[in-house]
């Protein structure tokens, strides 16, 4: 898959845009994603894409295999979600999701503020905790009183 993306990039002369670093360490891959325009996560197996919410946590627009967590985590207003259908089809999905991304900065933008918005709100371990606490006051609530 990496080679065919980085030939789709060479054949649309983007070959000086996008880096393709391969594994990282954590320290070096949280210097990448600060670097970064764009998180492309290509995955067709990564159960929950954590990654994705440190890339919205540095307001970076992300691309992603629509399936599993990254679909919970990304909507329209943060990233693009490419399906996974046919091989062709999914490659065909990241090379025109990347073009539209590299093509505005003002999309890239927009949806990397949107994305900061999105993982404060929905994601923060605060925010977590009072929802969970709020579940538990409704269920307290729910139960009858004896």
């Amino acid at each position: 898959m990496r080679g065919e993306l980085e030939a789709q990039t060479a054949h649309l002369e983007l070959s000086n845009k996008p880096k393709f670093s391969g594994w990282l360490s954590e320290d070096r891959g949280a210097i990448k994603l600060q670097q970064a325009d764009v998180l492309v996560l290509r995955s067709l197996r990564e159960p929950s894409g954590a990654v994705i919410l440190e890339a919205m946590a540095v307001a970076l627009p992300v691309i992603a295999t629509n399936w599993g967590g990254f679909a919970d985590y990304l909507d329209s207003t943060c990233g693009i979600l490419v399906e996974r259908s046919s091989r062709e089809g999914f490659v065909k999905g990241l090379t025109e999701a990347m073009l539209k991304l590299a093509q505005s900065p003002q999309l890239r933008e927009s949806m990397g503020s949107a994305g900061y918005s999105r993982v404060r709100e929905l994601f923060d371990w605060e925010r977590k905790v009072d929802r969970i606490l709020e579940i538990y006051q409704q269920t307290i609530n729910a139960c009858p009183k004896p």
